[in-house]
């Protein structure tokens, strides 16, 4: 993914003191920012001049903590330019702590100074952390009943069934809850399972065993009517993930297991609403269903050469043939999972794209502009990218 890579060299560079910004989205999804990397820098860069200007390798350090030091610093840029992403710099996001008490015993200046330093250090950590950190922003969740997460007793826990889930997290801890005959399938996930992948051939086997079929949703409160269901854009969504595979939600009501899943999750508002359980909705087969999917897909060919006309002009954030395409009502959506865009086609023929972390869709122009090539886009930085602090409006 592109997320957390820079766009150019100089913010690439800058990482270390980007690292600073309180802003979501510089090396992980929440804000967490970080000053160990650019302070480590400072003092070692200070401890470096004094030894220079003195001529002598600065007392106190090793060459074995020295050849760390520039290890680090190494990695660190390797790791900016390729991932980016602070999951995979666990290692050194664990190093840097003692690696800073190292530079900074090499300061110049009386042991009153350098302990003020220090103090000044962590007091700073802390304080921005405590200004953004907000507990369960992930969601965690705790149970204490046994394997699994608590959920209310129901028959349908006591059969064998095909049960299919449809969202990027696969909520796989309900899995010790049902029958244990029961099979299990994310359909949807991060990436829709399709013919071609090697998963495609056991999903047809599974939906074909001809045990009782459901899709299992997490539900807010906000989604529910007045009688307990789905609202009818809920609904939708979710035939719109079962109709590639010949699947529909059939005709009987939802039943609605309340669990102790004490996550919250943002609503369209941007506010936080509690997750009320999970919706266990049946399913059945739909020829017809997969029919109206095609037709669809078939539809949203006639805009090929549209959405192609922008992966030539921005390959970095439209990769040609990177991008998944449907239909939403009647808006023709091309998705391109590994760079976090979509470009979306409207009604009126009206051509937009937005990144993922960008508030509102960019307007490239209508149907016929894009076509001949008169649109502009801002490919080095779209909307929605890391902007340093003197690049924002």
């Amino acid at each position: 993914m592109l997320r957390f890579r820079p766009d150019d060299w100089l913010e690439g560079l800058l990482r270390p003191f980007v690292m600073l910004d309180p802003l979501a989205g510089v090396y992980f999804e929440d804000p967490a920012p970080d000053l160990r990397f650019a302070a480590l820098i400072v003092l070692l860069s200070i401890a470096v001049v004094v030894a220079l200007r003195a001529r002598r390798w600065p007392a106190g350090l090793k060459v074995e903590p020295a050849r760390l030091l520039l290890g680090i610093l190494a990695v660190l840029y390797v790791w900016t330019f390729t991932i980016g992403n602070g999951r995979y710099f666990n290692a050194a996001l664990l190093l840097v702590g003692p690696l800073l008490v190292l530079a900074w015993r090499l300061l110049p200046g009386s042991a009153a100074f350098r302990w003020m330093v220090l103090a000044g250090l962590v007091f700073s950590q802390v304080y921005m952390v405590q200004r953004l950190w907000e507990p369960n922003r992930w969601g965690m969740v705790h149970w204490q009943d046994g394997p699994g997460l608590p959920i209310e007793a129901s028959s349908l826990r006591e059969q064998p069934a095909v049960l299919l889930t449809i969202t990027a997290v696969s909520y796989s801890l309900l899995v010790p809850r049902f029958h244990p005959q029961s099979r299990w399938a994310n359909i949807a996930g991060q990436h829709e399972v399709e013919p071609g992948m090697s998963e495609y051939p056991r999903l047809r086997a599974l939906l074909q065993s001809g045990l009782p079929m459901y899709v299992v949703v997490p539900g807010m409160a906000e989604y529910l009517d007045a009688a307990g269901q789905p609202i009818g854009r809920m609904r939708e969504q979710i035939g719109q993930v079962l109709a590639p595979h010949a699947l529909a939600l059939a005709g009987q009501a939802c039943s609605v297991l309340r669990s102790g899943l004490s996550a919250r999750a943002p609503n369209r508002k941007g506010e936080s609403a509690n997750v009320e359980g999970f919706w266990v909705c049946p399913v059945r087969h739909a020829e017809d269903a997969r029919s109206v999917h095609e037709a669809g897909m078939l539809a949203l060919r006639r805009f090929d050469d549209v959405f192609e006309r922008v992966e030539q002009r921005c390959p970095r954030f439209f990769p040609p043939g990177g991008g998944r395409g449907r239909l939403v009502g009647g808006v023709a959506v091309r998705q391109y999972t590994a760079a976090d865009t979509t470009l979306y086609i409207d009604e009126t023929g009206e051509v937009r794209y937005k990144y993922f972390r960008a508030m509102n869709a960019t307007t490239l122009g209508n149907l016929d502009a894009v076509r001949g090539g008169a649109f502009e886009i801002e490919c080095h930085k779209i909307p929605g990218r890391y902007r340093l602090p003197w690049q924002r409006d």
